[in-house]
């Protein structure tokens, strides 16, 4: 048999399938999603099965075989492995990278190179630099981390004897996935038998006793931790019943929870408004006929539709599906998680970058065993190996985050509506302020449209007000704070309450201003301010990548009144920007441009 492999080198000429012959050892275990470790050249490198096949189109005789097998089961379901061959395409990236993006970090290749004597090498042959590192014939160090200990002539020693072949390098691949384990202890004996083994005890072993004692009010098993932190005893003692045979034991694997000691209220699903109700209906009514469709929910903030997400799942769940929901932050997924946790209890695993490693590679085990049912997260929670899923469910789709910036630069939006095809599932779009592409879709019917235009219980949205700077400046107000602004805020700290200025930037000014006509240099595309670039002295466009370089003489009114805005650190830590003198006089960075004689204020 043989078995077609992907192999983690990433380059053109390695980007597709090689044959490799299976060992009789692995006929009956290997299936196309594992792990493998494989030959190739001079070293070992892990590699995914794709295939299982009979017979290859080379020369049978002159393929290597398969070395051994990383993974028991196979991680990936064979709904991933082709969807990376979509995803491939898609994004043309390299097929391992995309295999690999699929897996939690954890899971991922670690190659070292162990080095040891040649076996026919004579320790006392050797020389003394030589027995000064290998004090044994059996003796392995690891290659890279001895390279950097010993000294120079050392390494040039160690690196002809690698070239004359008297060290060996054996190249090793292993994983930095870790199971949590932990010593749990327990009785072997009865109550009425640990009672009649205490008076074979002698008085003095009075901490024997202690041990004998708990374990007959508490039979169910305990960690070593905590028995020798409850009893204050050793662990010699525990040993010793259990050279007795009185105790045993064990290593057990403990998995992590990232929200274990935290306890969620059960609630029953909320009663639904009639925007809520005319959105959710033909979301079920698709769900009911087994057909995949991708709508599009835009309802303004506060509409409810998490309560429409949440009532979603639940009836994917009622058919025994399964159910993603992404969400775009981390700082988000703790109150989406809370949701979950209280609607659906333990069938929630939570998958995103603010766990631990282990955590992640716990709570994505989880799913793969079929313990949970639904998966909450960030971006990479798309590629949860789920084997049934009845629902995916994005929040807030227009946000970026949601683009994967290294390769595979692939949407989780377009992996979702891809799975969603593969199940035949609706896929949920939801947002108050929906992406273009998206609302362009659902106007041409690509998508299906679903609005809610009020919030629940007709909750008024809050007044906003947009104020032009360019009147205030006529008016004689010349600093960063509009007079309503600056109204508004004095109202609240005479009411001594509190607010949030929210300001977005990148760059080093977030824009250049024409003090004398308030001109504002705005990229011709998408009518937004450019963002001035230090670094390579550019205005650039953060929306569409428009570039172009920073005017001296102002294009309105030809004068010299540019100025470069920015937002000042608290403690002053900004330099001064062009015609700006450092002279602050309060929090926000305050100053006065000595050229013209008015106050200008920059702020965080």
């Amino acid at each position: 048999m043989i078995a077609q492999v992907i192999v983690d080198v990433a380059s053109n000429q390695t980007d597709r399938l090689f044959d490799y012959v299976i060992p009789d050892a692995f006929k009956d275990t290997i299936q196309p999603g594992m792990r493998v470790v494989v030959p190739f050249g001079p070293r070992k490198v892990q590699g995914f099965v794709m295939k299982v096949a009979e017979k290859s189109s080379m020369n049978e005789s002159k393929l290597k075989p398969v070395q051994e097998l990383v993974d028991v089961e196979p991680p990936l379901t064979e709904e991933l492995l082709q969807l990376s061959h979509w995803l491939k395409e898609e994004t043309l990236s390299f097929h391992i990278a995309v295999l690999k993006v699929m897996l939690p970090a954890a899971m991922r290749a670690k190659y070292k190179k162990l080095v040891t004597l040649h076996p026919d090498a004579e320790l006392d042959n050797l020389p003394m630099e030589w027995k000064m590192i290998f004090t044994d014939e059996n003796e392995i160090h690891d290659w890279d981390e001895l390279l950097q200990q010993v000294s120079e002539e050392q390494r040039k020693l160690l690196l002809r004897g690698v070239k004359n072949k008297e060290l060996k390098i054996h190249p090793v691949v292993t994983t930095k996935e870790t199971k949590k384990k932990r010593h749990v202890v327990r009785s072997v004996l009865s109550k009425d038998e640990l009672l009649t083994f205490r008076s074979t005890i002698g008085k003095q072993a009075k901490k024997q006793l202690e041990l004998l004692e708990f374990f007959m009010e508490h039979p169910e098993d305990i960690t070593v931790v905590d028995l020798l932190e409850t009893l204050k005893t050793s662990r010699s003692t525990i040993q010793a019943l259990v050279l007795k045979g009185v105790l045993v034991q064990e290593e057990v694997e403990l998995r992590r929870d990232p929200y274990e000691g935290r306890t969620f209220q059960t609630t029953a699903p909320l009663p639904l408004t009639e925007e809520q109700e005319k959105s959710l209906t033909p979301i079920l009514e698709t769900m009911d006929q087994g057909l995949h469709d991708t709508f599009l929910l835009r309802g303004v903030t506060g509409s409810g539709k998490t309560e429409v997400y949440l009532q979603a799942i639940d009836r994917a769940l009622s058919f025994g599906k399964e159910a993603i929901m992404l969400v775009p932050e981390i700082s988000l997924t703790p109150q989406m998680v809370k949701r979950f946790k209280e609607r659906f209890g333990s069938e929630v695993a939570v998958l995103h970058s603010a766990l631990s490693q282990g955590e992640k590679y716990d709570e994505w085990r989880r799913i793969r065993e079929k313990q949970v049912k639904v998966a909450v997260g960030a971006r990479s929670a798309i590629f949860a190996p789920f084997e049934n899923l009845g629902m995916i469910i994005i929040d807030e789709e227009h946000e970026t985050s949601y683009k994967q910036e290294e390769s595979p630069r692939y949407h989780a939006r377009s992996v979702a509506v891809k799975r969603g095809s593969y199940y035949q599932c609706p896929v949920i779009l939801g947002s108050a302020t929906p992406s273009l592409e998206s609302f362009a879709r659902a106007n041409k019917g690509v998508y299906r449209l679903l609005t809610m235009e009020n919030r629940v219980n007709n909750v008024q949205l809050p007044i906003v007000k947009i104020t032009d700077m360019r009147e205030e400046l006529k008016q004689g107000n010349r600093s960063m704070f509009s007079l309503a602004l600056q109204e508004a805020i004095q109202d609240r700290l005479d009411k001594q309450e509190q607010m949030v200025l929210f300001l977005n930037r990148r760059g080093y000014s977030t824009f250049i201003l024409c003090r004398d006509c308030g001109y504002v240099a705005e990229c011709p595309h998408c009518d937004i301010s450019l963002t001035y670039h230090r670094a390579n002295q550019t205005l650039q466009c953060h929306y569409c990548n428009y570039v172009e370089t920073p005017p001296t003489i102002c294009p309105s009114c030809e004068g010299d009144s540019i100025r470069f805005f920015w937002i000042w650190d608290a403690e002053g830590g900004r330099r001064a920007s062009q015609g700006f003198s450092r002279d602050t006089h309060d929090s926000y960075g305050c100053g006065h441009d000595k050229a013209k004689g008015f106050p200008r204020t920059a702020f965080r």
